[in-house]
């Protein structure tokens, strides 16, 4: 390419030459002398709409989107029909996220040209952006009318049936697109989306590993394969697949907020609270990651902190919460989490460091949603399970209820047994009130990454030790 440069300059100073040269040097990703050999050519005629087309392209690319504009403007100053131009305006604020403007000038360029494929598929995206989905719809078959061979519009296309959850219609549409372009590596993600949704988690598996040898490069297919391996419980898998996502584009916001999570499922909250900053910091109106990262700093106890993340999750959803303002305004910080999630519509179960003193903050009712008859705290609390007269297993909550707890311990269990629950209501030492409860193991669950099980136990109401228990609750 270097020794195509100086036979392009023995074409001359003609503004083609000029245009020419700024193409190759565009392709050799030197931006800036680009720019410089459009603007010598508009020296020589500032009416030569091409250089201002060349101009947009180059500036939208580098995310100068004003400089674009302006390019734009002027190209339609010099041609008020030039149906470039108005795509390229249509692109420029459907990546500004003004969805409207982008609408309007799209169908503007489609009243220059009515048989634009790529004006069709172009309107098709910001439809879909809008979640005018019917729109969305006719836009994308009014491009493959006028180019059946466009694999990208079968895609879009099998994207907003999945929306709509005609996952028929979808699977379908992305067939097509694979049998137009085999080596469509998002189509094989799209395609991994829909056995996703099936909850064929083999199959989609297979498809985004088939996106990722593709293209190595592809992210959202590392990306992919960690959510899989997060639903199924895998954790050190999903661990290394977003990192992976990451190593291919460290921006990825997303990724970070999935390695937070796994990271406080495992209740390692230093790390995970880290990630969900390292989101924030890619995403600021990342309103998911704002709230996890409440439910973060809540279980190390740093109340206060928590509920500014709260509140900015609040603020991004456009809600509020009258009651957790309330709470705020008397100090009650942990009564005002609860309520601030309520009004983020998230479950009720919230952790928090240690166990607990006295009354437990009162808890808002479940969501209809919630099957459980009684909301539960994520509490880590020392307990020891009684098997016999001299078999003793300790263990740890991981949550408790009026009703029951959830203990994780090294001992295992059976399903059915019943066992004597000791334990002390709060870390005051040895004379701390301790109450034993009989109670019945209903699930044993074995653990992924160690040797430990995490045991569902249903306290039983007729034993003279629940009513410690309830007193505790009362009090």
């Amino acid at each position: 390419m270097e020794n195509f440069l100086p036979r392009l300059r023995k074409l001359g100073y003609s503004i083609q030459a000029k245009l020419s040269l700024a193409e190759t040097y565009y392709g050799q990703g030197k931006a800036e002398e680009a720019i410089a050999e459009c603007q010598a050519a508009l020296k020589l005629n500032p009416r030569f709409q091409l250089t201002h087309l060349a101009l947009a392209k180059i500036y939208a690319d580098l995310t100068k989107f004003p400089e674009a504009i302006a390019a734009c403007e002027s190209a339609l100053a010099v041609d008020p029909q030039s149906a470039e131009a108005y795509l390229q305006l249509a692109f420029i604020y459907k990546e500004l996220g003004q969805y409207q403007e982008a609408a309007a000038k799209c169908r503007q360029a489609l009243e220059i040209d009515e048989k634009s494929s790529f004006g069709y598929l172009l309107l098709g995206e910001i439809c879909f952006a809008q979640q005018s989905l019917a729109e969305a719809i006719v836009a994308f078959k009014a491009a493959l009318k006028f180019n059946p061979q466009l694999e990208i519009a079968h895609y879009q296309l099998a994207n907003v049936y999945l929306a709509q959850n005609q996952e028929t219609a979808a699977l379908a549409e992305v067939e097509e697109a694979l049998r137009l372009n085999p080596t469509l590596a998002r189509s094989r993600l799209l395609l991994g989306d829909i056995y996703l949704a099936r909850q064929d988690y083999a199959a989609a598996l297979a498809e985004y590993h088939e996106a990722s040898r593709l293209n190595p490069h592809l992210a959202e297919a590392y990306y992919k394969v960690g959510g899989v391996h997060l639903i199924s419980e895998l954790y050190l898998e999903a661990i290394s697949s977003f990192r992976h996502a990451l190593l291919e584009n460290p921006k990825f916001a997303e990724a970070q907020h999935k390695l937070g999570l796994i990271y406080a499922k495992l209740q390692q909250y230093d790390k995970a609270i880290s990630h969900y900053q390292a989101a924030l910091e890619l995403s600021p109106h990342f309103q998911a990651a704002h709230a996890d990262l409440g439910e973060a700093l809540t279980a190390q106890g740093r109340n206060e902190e928590a509920i500014d993340c709260y509140r900015r999750a609040l603020e991004l959803a456009d809600r509020s919460s009258e009651a957790g303002d309330r709470c705020l305004a008397a100090g009650l910080f942990f009564q005002a989490i609860c309520e601030y999630r309520v009004a983020l519509n998230l479950r009720s179960e919230l952790v928090v460091p240690g166990a607990m003193a006295g009354k437990l903050p009162q808890v808002p009712a479940p969501a209809p949603s919630d099957r459980r008859r009684h909301p539960r705290f994520a509490l880590r609390m020392p307990v020891d399970l009684r098997k016999g007269p001299n078999t003793y297993f300790p263990g740890e909550t991981i949550n408790i209820s009026r009703q029951g707890l959830l203990i994780e311990c090294s001992g295992e269990m059976q399903g059915g047994s019943e066992v004597e629950v000791l334990t002390r209501l709060n870390q005051n030492g040895e004379g701390a009130p301790r109450i034993a409860i009989k109670a019945r193991i209903v699930r044993v669950d074995k653990r992924e990454l160690e040797p430990k099980y995490r045991v569902g136990i249903e306290l039983l109401p007729e034993d003279k030790g629940y009513q410690a228990w309830e007193e505790f609750w009362a009090a």
